[in-house]
């Protein structure tokens, strides 16, 4: 099993205390080293922490069902995580043994052909990388195209739909949905512009953001900032499921 922690503390070692007595045998990293070497030859990812490791924990796992706990509930909101620290003992055994598994939806995100190592779990923004500044682009959605002035897209998953996209107005999705949805931040409509029609939507398929200014493309608010330039092309299409334990 691979344990994905945040922070190296008393409760971490309980963990791993317990992991040992059940014979489970463990390597541990923390979220900030993580690489995809780290996933060869486990069988589970367990992550002790937040949404935001478990979402690190995500995004170079490609077929490990994946669990969590959340050390401190009061504290971390812990959306993802299916265990605390008061209930883990019981509960983590008989998930890894007779757990029932959901695949949840993730996205893969191209820039000019090259697929980011980050699978999105939540969602991907795309726009400028100066919170103040508008964001110029065209916005490909099937067969539509429309330019467009914002202060960025985002586009997200279902369980994406629970966070920032819901905090933007966005659509609750059902957590197992095949679909995923788009959501432009504060669209600036104005005289060269006229009204957006491709503002927000659920989607099937893929959709294509062709900047018309420089920006940024950040997985999960976490990633590292891409870079991306005028006349790019950036992708955002369907990719392999998540295994999440419940």
């Amino acid at each position: 099993m691979l344990v994905v922690y945040h922070e190296d503390n008393d409760f971490l070692k309980e963990v791993l205390t317990f992991l040992k007595a059940q014979d489970i045998l463990y390597n541990v990293v923390f979220r900030e080293d993580l690489a995809g070497k780290h996933y060869l030859g486990q069988d589970a990812v367990l992550v002790v922490g937040g949404d935001g490791t478990f979402l690190r924990a995500s995004h170079l796992n490609k077929d490990l069902p994946i669990l969590g706990i959340n050390p401190d509930p009061k504290r971390k909101e812990g959306f993802f995580m299916q265990m605390t620290r008061s209930d883990y003992q019981k509960k983590l055994p008989s998930m890894l043994k007779t757990g029932k598994t959901i695949l949840l939806s993730r996205l893969k995100v191209t820039i000019n052909g090259t697929v980011l190592p980050e699978m999105v779990l939540n969602e991907a923004y795309v726009g400028s990388n100066n919170p103040y500044a508008v964001f110029n682009y065209d916005v490909i959605v099937g067969r539509k195209k429309e330019f467009q002035r914002s202060s960025g897209i985002l586009i997200g998953t279902p369980a994406g739909s629970n966070g920032w996209l819901k905090s933007a107005g966005g659509a609750v999705m059902d957590l197992e949905s095949e679909k995923f949805q788009y959501l432009v931040r504060e669209p600036y409509e104005g005289r060269l512009t006229g009204a957006f029609q491709l503002k927000q939507g659920i989607l099937s398929d893929k959709m294509t953001i062709i900047p018309k200014s420089r920006g940024i493309v950040v997985i999960d608010s976490i990633s590292r900032q891409y870079e991306i330039e005028i006349d790019d092309q950036i992708e955002v299409t369907k990719t392999v499921h998540l295994r999440y334990l419940q």
